[in-house]
This record gives C-alpha cells, sequence and structure tokens, in this order.
C-alpha cells in the first residue's frame, strides 16, 4: 500500500490524550474504563487529523474524487488508522473513531432532520457501518466478533475485504504521483484557550499534532505552506480552509469526545 504503509507507521506513536483537568472526574472509574476513555479520545483525535489531512490532500493535488469528498477522506482516514498487522492498541484507536458516529447519534436520540439529510456528510450510522466494514474486511477472522457485535448484514460483511481493498487501490493510484518530500514548510499552531486549557495542554504534550506534520513532510510533496492548528472555535468540529492552507482541530472536539465516552460509561 505504499504511502498509506508510512503513514500508518504514526501509529507507532504513544499518544495519550487524557485530559489532565479530568483527573477528578475519572475517580471511581476502573483502570480499563481510564483507558477506554483514553483510547476513545486518542483515535478519534487521530481520525479528525487525517480526515482533515485527507481534504488538504485532495485540495493541494487536485485530485479528482467520485461522490461525496467528506465519505472519500473518512476511507482515507480509516486506511491510515488500520493496522497492516494485529495491534490492539491500533485497533482500539480505529474502533473508537467508527464507535464515536455510533455513540454521538445515539446521544442525540437518533432524530434526523432535513438538515440531516441534505449535509455533506452521509449520516453518522452510515459512517459507522462504513469504518466497521473497513476495519472488518481488514482481518475478517479478527474482527468476527466487532462485526457481529456492530450488527453488520452478512451481505455487506462479505463484500468487505473488497471494499477495503478497492478504496486502498483508489487513495495509492492517486497519491503516488505525490509522494516525496513536501517543497513548503508544514508547520503547527496551538492558539490561545482558557475554557478548555486541559485539552491545549493534552495536545501539546502528546506531540501528535507535531508528529503528523513531519509525517506529512516526509510523505507526500505539498507544493504549498501548510498550518496545522489547534484552536478555539465555538463549535465543536474541525477544518480544512484551502483559502488559508489551514487544518484546524478545535478543542472543542477533544473536550467533547472525552465527554461523550465518560456519559456513555456512566450510562451502562
Amino acid at each position: 500500500m505504499g504511502v498509506l504503509v508510512r503513514v500508518a507507521a504514526l501509529l507507532g506513536l504513544a499518544v495519550i490524550l487524557a485530559v489532565p483537568g479530568a483527573a477528578a472526574q475519572a475517580r471511581g472509574f476502573s483502570a480499563e474504563e481510564r483507558q477506554e476513555i483514553d483510547d476513545f479520545v486518542a483515535g478519534n483525535v487521530l481520525f479528525t487529523l487525517y480526515h482533515e489531512i485527507g481534504h488538504a490532500l485532495v485540495s493541494e493535488f487536485e485530485l479528482p474524487v467520485l461522490g461525496r469528498e467528506e465519505d472519500a477522506v473518512d476511507s482515507l482516514a480509516a486506511l491510515m488508522m488500520i493496522s497492516d498487522e494485529p495491534d490492539e492498541q491500533a485497533d482500539a484507536w480505529i474502533i473508537a473513531a467508527a464507535d464515536w458516529f455510533w455513540m454521538a447519534y445515539d446521544q442525540y436520540g437518533g432524530e434526523l432532520t432535513d438538515d440531516h439529510f441534505a449535509g455533506e456528510h452521509s449520516l453518522d450510522p452510515q459512517r459507522y457501518y462504513a469504518l466497521i466494514c473497513l476495519i472488518y474486511g481488514s482481518d475478517p477472522e479478527g474482527f468476527a466478533e466487532l462485526a457481529e457485535t456492530a450488527g453488520l448484514p452478512e451481505d455487506r460483511a462479505a463484500n468487505c475485504p473488497y471494499e477495503l481493498e478497492q478504496v486502498a487501490r483508489s487513495w495509492v493510484k492517486l497519491l503516488e504521483p505525490h509522494e516525496g518530500k513536501a517543497k513548503a514548510p508544514i508547520r503547527v499552531s496551538y492558539g490561545r484557550t482558557r475554557e478548555y486549557a486541559d485539552a491545549a495542554a493534552v495536545l501539546k504534550e502528546s506531540k501528535v499534532l507535531e508528529y503528523i506534520a513531519e509525517e506529512m513532510r516526509q510523505s507526500f510533496a505539498f507544493p504549498n505552506p501548510i498550518l496545522i492548528s489547534a484552536a478555539e472555535c465555538g463549535v465543536e468540529n474541525a477544518f480544512w480552509d484551502p483559502q488559508e492552507r489551514t487544518v484546524t482541530l478545535c478543542y472543542e472536539l477533544v473536550e467533547g469526545a472525552r465527554q461523550l465516552i465518560i456519559n456513555d460509561i456512566l450510562a451502562r
């Protein structure tokens, strides 16, 4: 898988993205539950960054996209996170990224409005099953229990290995011509925040933004300067701005992921 194999090496980074200020709230959780919180936040931060980097790749290299770009970069983020070999940590992170979509959908009572149907993203349950299919397709035997627990239909499951192969082949074909070191700087910045100081601190400590920036520098011949930024946005989200050439990870998303998994654990 060429380019994608090297990018997947990011998973060697020991990223711990538990919010330090949440220690008091974490009291009463078992060690297993605290690890689940860490994995959920880390997995979703990684997936979100890869997703937005996908938008940057499409934009900067003028890559053709058939269908929704949001679906395409979801699949790229999954490819970047799915390990070629059994890896409990990598598996926990990508499964956490899939779980986000189902849990977010469930948290709001599963109510769908016209805005959901008209949006540029697929519906959260669709994004969930798309990721589960790619994960399962990477190792049908190893992820058989995951597919069963997720309720992945047998007819869809049967095609998942082919679906993964097709997605990987497509992205590799698009990205291979752009392999190489970046031709312009890829920088990292952290915006000031008081309300989300803990999230900002843990992102800085983990150096996940710096590690991804370095991997992008070494993997893709970006023709223009790129900024990977963490900032307070006023919304729980992340963005690629093609005019400013900036990937922004919102501190609100980091805190939102932590609260989502904590709420889920408490509700069990």
